[in-house]
């Protein structure tokens, strides 16, 4: 019996930090755009790029921060 409810504790811990960790990456997912801008020293607030194409060092940190993002996904995902 205890042996099940430490394997139950377990499970949901393991399930609480998976949580965790993807609501993170929804975050980092969701503020990409403004964390770049200022790694870069623009001024996010008076930003207007409409187009990526146009600032290509802001396309390649872009780029850059999506790799690292998705890689963190499919590593949660393994």
């Amino acid at each position: 019996m205890y042996y099940f409810q430490a394997l139950d504790m377990i499970f949901v811990t393991i399930l609480h930090l998976l949580k965790t960790q993807l609501n993170i990456l929804g975050d980092a997912l969701a503020t990409i755009r403004k964390r770049v801008l200022k790694r870069l020293g623009v001024n996010y607030k008076k930003a207007e790029i409409l187009h990526d194409e146009q600032f290509p060092k802001f396309e390649k940190e872009m780029y850059k921060e999506l790799t690292h993002c998705t890689k963190h996904l499919m590593s949660l995902l393994e």
